[in-house]
């Protein structure tokens, strides 16, 4: 039996987080459960006021007014683990409810950001999300061979409440109801494995999904859809002289997508949010990869294979003010499957005080899908968003191609002192608009140093400094209508303390301080 209680506190807007842990074993039977809270109070921002249109309107105090927000989250888990294998139960629960800053949801009214005596109420416009979900996952031993079978079940809700006037719209049988979102979500996986011998091993396995959706509320955002999803795959390894493994797969795919077209009329305009579309989509992939590892120090790993991709609901049907990204957002229903083909390179050496890892990669993707901005606003296209001229956002398709790579290397020149470094880079081209693609993340390097050490104390087991400096760089390539990005870096320091009892770690205590010379800057891909 065991267990720990972690506690977080964030002085940005007085977060105060807990977690609590317990866990253990009798017999053959195992057990997990975890409850975790989170309450904060309006976030803080270094800024005064806020453009809305043309408009300058106050921000009091430095505070977004309404941000403050509350979670309530668990899970549990049961099972058994036998001679024969293993199963398990799991049920989990997320729960949050948030309030939106008036300034990014409607129209905002001075008299509405006035401070109202209180950082850690939620009023409207708010949000609320449930996630519910269960899973059974099993592993049943048949001789020298076994199978794995993972089945799922998943309910996503989430409301969001605002003001009609605030859109423009008149009072009516939904209330403050915005949006009423619910996914369905229903999955099982399966697969097989099979040991002819120790240097031969083969997988036969299927994947299945099948998703229903519904909504309600004043505004359109989603359609009511069913969606569906079945994957069949074989893959196969061979091994030899100690040095090489091949492995090789082949996929089928299935899936339909069944959405319900929707539209909208007051007497004197209409408006056509989406088309019915049934659609189905059929094809193959697979992939080819062999393993060199001459000694114990080297690894390396080439694979090259071609992947498929099937347009999701969203993409083909989405029409509305997207609040959680700010963004009106339009899906596209001519878009057709993705096909990609891949080729990725690993080269690993490692020893006691050393290791370096090079991941370089190269694809090519046939018809990418991918969200834009255009310079068209909500205003000429939704006759019922007139008072909101929300930037489109729309679901495109493109060829396209990605060359990028990952190096980290790790390095202890004494026992007690590790050096850490990464490097990440992704480049990428449209090959129709001759232009980057838009949400490209720029290149960062990041390293880090600790030196820890430990005690021969009862009570300290063990002390560790650190400290880690990133650095960003800057994001000029990008796509028609989206904004360069200027890079920056941040400096980090942490300390930590590691508490002991009988010989057992009890407690620890990290003191953590990110971007610790408060440089102010934008993440691009927000």
């Amino acid at each position: 039996l065991e267990g720990d209680v972690q506690a977080l506190y964030k002085s940005n807007n007085n977060l105060i987080g807990t977690s609590t842990l317990v866990q253990g074993k009798k017999q053959d039977w195992i057990y997990r459960g975890r409850f975790s809270t989170q309450d904060f109070e309006d976030y803080q921002v270094p800024a005064s006021e806020f453009s809305y249109n043309g408009y300058s309107l106050p921000i009091y105090n430095d505070r977004l007014k309404n941000t403050a927000g509350k979670e309530r989250n668990f899970t549990v888990m049961t099972g058994v683990k036998k001679n024969w294998g293993y199963s398990t139960v799991t049920v989990s629960n997320f729960h949050q409810e948030a309030g939106l800053f008036v300034g990014a949801v409607g129209i905002p009214r001075s008299y509405q950001l006035d401070h109202d005596g209180s950082y850690s109420n939620i009023d409207i416009p708010r949000q609320q999300t449930n996630h519910l979900k269960v899973t059974s996952n099993s592993n049943i031993l048949i001789g020298k061979r076994w199978v794995e079978i993972d089945l799922g079940y998943q309910r996503n809700q989430r409301e969001e409440h605002s003001n009609p006037t605030a859109h423009g719209r008149q009072v009516g049988p939904y209330g403050t109801l915005e949006h009423g979102l619910d996914l369905q979500t229903v999955t099982a996986n399966a697969r097989y494995f099979l040991h002819s011998s120790e240097n031969h091993m083969k997988v036969i396995g299927m994947q299945g999904q099948h998703q229903w959706h519904d909504w309600n509320g004043f505004a359109f955002l989603l359609p009511e859809f069913k969606s569906s999803n079945l994957g069949l795959f074989v893959y196969e390894e061979y091994s030899w002289a100690n040095k090489f493994t091949v492995n090789g797969g082949l996929r089928f795919d299935a899936a339909s997508r069944d959405i319900k077209g929707y539209s909208e009329t007051n007497g004197e305009d209409f408006f056509q949010y989406n088309d019915d579309l049934n659609r189905t989509f059929y094809n193959f992939s697979g992939a080819l990869g062999i393993s060199y590892y001459p000694n114990e120090n080297i690894n390396t790993k080439i694979n090259l294979g071609t992947s498929y991709r099937v347009p999701t609901a969203n993409e083909l049907s989405i029409n509305g003010l997207h609040h959680g990204t700010f963004r009106y957002e339009l899906g596209n229903s001519d878009l057709t499957s993705e096909r990609g083909y891949q080729l990725d390179f690993i080269f690993n050496y490692q020893r006691k005080d050393f290791s370096f890892v090079l991941t370089p990669f190269a694809s090519y993707i046939n018809n990418f899908i991918y969200l834009s901005a255009t310079n068209v606003f909500s205003s000429g296209l939704n006759p019922f968003l007139t008072a909101e001229s929300g930037q489109i956002y729309q679901y495109l398709q493109h060829d396209a191609m990605f060359l990028g790579t990952e190096v980290a290397m790790e390095y202890h020149p004494i026992e007690e002192l590790h050096w850490r470094a990464a490097y990440e880079y992704v480049y990428n081209y449209n090959l129709d608009t001759k232009l980057p693609l838009p949400f490209t993340p720029p290149g960062s390097l990041y390293t880090e140093l600790e030196y820890g050490f430990d005690l021969d104390n009862k009570l300290i087991e063990g002390v560790h400094l650190g400290s880690n400096l990133k650095w960003v760089f800057d994001q000029n390539r990008v796509d028609r209508n989206e904004r360069t990005t200027p890079g920056y870096w941040l400096l980090g320091f942490s300390t930590g303390i590691d508490f002991s009892l009988r010989h057992h770690t009890v407690m620890q205590v990290t003191f953590t301080a990110q971007n610790a010379l408060d440089n102010k800057y934008f993440n691009h891909l927000s």
